[in-house]
Order: C-alpha cells, then sequence, then structure tokens
C-alpha cells in the first residue's frame, strides 16, 4: 500500500510522489518535510503545514498551525479522515498549492486532472463566538494548544470568517480606541490657557531628574555586576608592579592600573573567571617569580588568587577572600545580533569620572559568533581588556574578552555558556573534574 501525491497546482504541478506509508509524512514548503513545496513560489503553504498520520488501521490528515488553513474537498478543515482506496484533493491555503492524494494500489489510480479546481464551499460567517472557536481549533492543531498561534489565527477569522456584524463592531472598537488615545495625547501636550494656574493643592511635585525607568534597571543591573569585578595584577620583589613575560595584549586605555595584564570577575563567592590566555600569563608569571593578586575595582583590595583551571578559552581560580561581589552568567543561547552589551574593565580612579566606583563600562553590540565557532562571541567594544567580563542589559555575563586578532571594528570574546552548565555540575574550580591545572 502507498500513499500517491498528485501535485495539481503549484510549483509542482503535473508530478508524482509514491511513498510508502508510514506512521507519519509531513507536507511544507521547509525541506524536513516528506512532502515539499517551492519555498519561494508557493507561499500560501507554510513551511510546517500539515501532516498525515497513522492511527491502527486509521489514516488522519491534519493542520499542524499552518497560516492559511488545510482544505480538503473545499472545505476548511483542522483534522479529517483519509479514505482508503478513494482520492481526496487537498488545498494548503485557499489559492495556495493543491494536491490530490490517495492510499492504496498506485496502478488502481488514474490521471489527475492537473490544473481543475477545487470547487471552494463559502466558508459560513460566524459570530463572536464562533470566531474564537475557530481561532482556538487552529491554535490547538497537533494536540496542544498554543497562544501564540492563536493570536494571528484570532486575526485571521475576524478578517476572512467573522460576520459583517462582527467586522463592524471590531472596527467601531479600533476606531473608539484610536480617537479616545488621540484626545488623551492631545489633552497632555496642548498648553494651558493664558492666566489660567492650577490651585496651589493641585501642582504635582516635580519629578526627580534621572535617566528613564528601563534605562536606571539597566545601569542598576550593571553596576552591581561592576561589585564582582578584579583587575589581575603582578608584581616583582617588594611589591614593585611588573609586566608577566607572556601577558596578552592589552589595549591601552582598558590595562591602566599599574602591574594588570588582564581582568577577572566572581562567578561565586570564592571563584573568579578570565580569558584561559591570562590564566596562563599568570602561570608564566609565577614560574619567573613573580605574585598574582586579585584587586576588587569596587574596594581595591588585593587577594591572592589560583591555581587556574581551564574550561575551554576560559578559566577559573580560586580567590583567597570572599568576592565583594558576584557576576551571574548569561543562558547558553548567549546574545543575539544587535543586542546591547557592556565591556566592564577596572579603572584606576575610584573617585569619580567613570561610570561605577573603580569601573569603566564600555558600550558594545553583539555582531553575531565567529564563523565555524559558536563559542566566540563577535562585538564592537574595542577597549575592552582580556578576561573583562561582556555583560548584557540585565547585568549578566554574556561572554568573557579576549585577545584575539581583531579585525576592523570588530571584537571578540568567549561565550560563558558552557561554563555555566560547568559550574552547576562540578560546583566550582576547585573542586571541578577533568579540568586542566594551568598553575
Amino acid at each position: 500500500m502507498k500513499l500517491v501525491v498528485d501535485h495539481t497546482a503549484g510549483s509542482r504541478r503535473g508530478q508524482r510522489q509514491e511513498l510508502d506509508v508510514s506512521e507519519r509524512i509531513r507536507f511544507g514548503r521547509h525541506p524536513v518535510n516528506e512532502v515539499t513545496f517551492d519555498a519561494h513560489r508557493d507561499l500560501d503553504a507554510s513551511s510546517r503545514h500539515a501532516e498525515l498520520v497513522r492511527q491502527g488501521s486509521r489514516f488522519v490528515l491534519r493542520d499542524v498551525g499552518s497560516s492559511n488553513g488545510l482544505f480538503v474537498d473545499g472545505e476548511r478543515v483542522i483534522e479529517t479522515d483519509v479514505p482508503v482506496g478513494r482520492p481526496i484533493e487537498v488545498a494548503f491555503g485557499r489559492t495556495g498549492p493543491r494536491v490530490r492524494l490517495y492510499i492504496g494500489d498506485p496502478s488502481d489510480l488514474s490521471a489527475p486532472e492537473i490544473g481543475a479546481p477545487i470547487a471552494a464551499a463559502p466558508t459560513p460567517a460566524r459570530g463572536p463566538a464562533g470566531v474564537v472557536r475557530a481561532a482556538a481549533a487552529a491554535a490547538r492543531a497537533g494536540g496542544r494548544f498554543r497562544i501564540a498561534a492563536f493570536v494571528p489565527a484570532l486575526a485571521r477569522e475576524l478578517v476572512y470568517g467573522s460576520s459583517r456584524g462582527v467586522k463592524v463592531g471590531v472596527s467601531l472598537a479600533l476606531t473608539v480606541a484610536v480617537v479616545a488615545a488621540g484626545a488623551a495625547w492631545l489633552a497632555r501636550t496642548a498648553p494651558a490657557p493664558q492666566g489660567a494656574r492650577p490651585p496651589a493643592a493641585a501642582e504635582p511635585s516635580p519629578a526627580p531628574a534621572g535617566p528613564p525607568a528601563g534605562e536606571a534597571a539597566r545601569g542598576e543591573a550593571v553596576a552591581r555586576a561592576a561589585r564582582g569585578l578584579y583587575a589581575l595584577v603582578a608584581t616583582g620583589a617588594g611589591g614593585t608592579p611588573a609586566q608577566p613575560p607572556d601577558a596578552p595584549a592589552c589595549p591601552a586605555r582598558a590595562c591602566v592600573i599599574e602591574g594588570m595584564f588582564c581582568a577577572a570577575f566572581a562567578v561565586e563567592a570564592r571563584t573568579v573567571a578570565t580569558a584561559a590566555e591570562c590564566a596562563a600569563a599568570a602561570a608564566a608569571a609565577r614560574r619567573a617569580g613573580l605574585s598574582i593578586r586579585a584587586v576588587a575595582a569596587a574596594t581595591g583590595e588585593p587577594a591572592p588568587v589560583g591555581p587556574w583551571r581551564s574550561v575551554g578559552a576560559i578559566s577559573l581560580a580560586t580567590l583567597g577572600r570572599s568576592a565583594v561581589g558576584t557576576v551571574s552568567l548569561a543562558s547558553r543561547d548567549g546574545p543575539r545580533v544587535g543586542d546591547n552589551l557592556v565591556c566592564l574593565v577596572p579603572s584606576a580612579d575610584r573617585a569619580g569620572g567613570t561610570d561605577a566606583r573603580g569601573v569603566r563600562a564600555i558600550a558594545s553590540v553583539a555582531l553575531g559568533t565567529r564563523e565555524g565557532d559558536g563559542s566566540m562571541i563577535r562585538h564592537t567594544a574595542g577597549d575592552c581588556a582580556p578576561g573583562a567580563p561582556l555583560v548584557d542589559v540585565r547585568g549578566r555575563a554574556a561572554g568573557v574578552a579576549t585577545s584575539a586578532p581583531r579585525e576592523a571594528g570588530v571584537n571578540y570574546a568567549a561565550s560563558t555558556g558552557a561554563l555555566r552548565g560547568d559550574l552547576r555540575e562540578n560546583g566550582g574550580a576547585v573542586r571541578a573534574r577533568g579540568i586542566r591545572d594551568d598553575g
């Protein structure tokens, strides 16, 4: 027994497919489907439009949340049985591609009339309750109600399936809403009549100066993250600032603290993270007889740090004292192209002139990931110190800055996605299992 699919209208008009009857056969424009339509010409069909499933001895064709509906023999359906031994006409959208489906022996089937129109029975106009029920049925296609599918389905039913009375009612409601909004805007922006002055008791208190609420919230989130920022500083004999021999390249405006060669940030009370190249430089500095300290950007207090353990392009180490604050990590998905980011860099001046005490915040924009390497984030912040956290608007570290070769206006940061899972699984830098010790 075969499923015979004769394409009677659309980009594949005149073609026939013969498929083994399986548990599920999918229809749509996406190439993953067993029955595919042209992605650029058959635009009435959705990427994943419908599916034919076997349920015991029955075969059921169902809409899986398409945009323009599924029509069988001219009538719109959400789900319908497909008979064995009798062909049915199926349209994917009212004016979309059409096929003739037949389950049985292909030799028993005559050639279809190519391009023959489906006798489209007019859909009866629905009242308010019918519109909502039809939209809910479309959103429940596939067995599970989806609110993301319900809203566009409701809009389609209001436009194409509702009665004239429903259309008029919706139009009036929208008109009233627009007029009311316009009147409110005019009332707020119209100048007060000359000589008119409200009574003293009615005068509102002046609004406090400052950024909008959304910007203030973002600023607070970044400021909280800044409390977990550290500068990695190398010193020689007598505490003299020194530069490690294998330190990564650091922009002049980023490594301004004496002896600083990288930045780091606390991800737990006693665990800091930095770029793997910074950990390698710290290990080389110790071998050269230098001392490495993590200096809190917010307070200037130094703490011993090490040994280092690598997690891909990021390294973790134990902090000799509890961190002033910690930086939470962003999700594994990472930033999207165009997302606003901030690179946090320790500053030499903790008295003022910076975005937070001892911290310089450098605005950046996410440019996606490096081709062939989804673990490296491309961004625009040029003065970001290696090891510095690249945080999103919620103050979560999405990446760790590196000194990877820069293109014009493009810089790189290691994604923290894998680090979040590693900390959850292994419980910190010292107790992490199977991570190489660079110290």
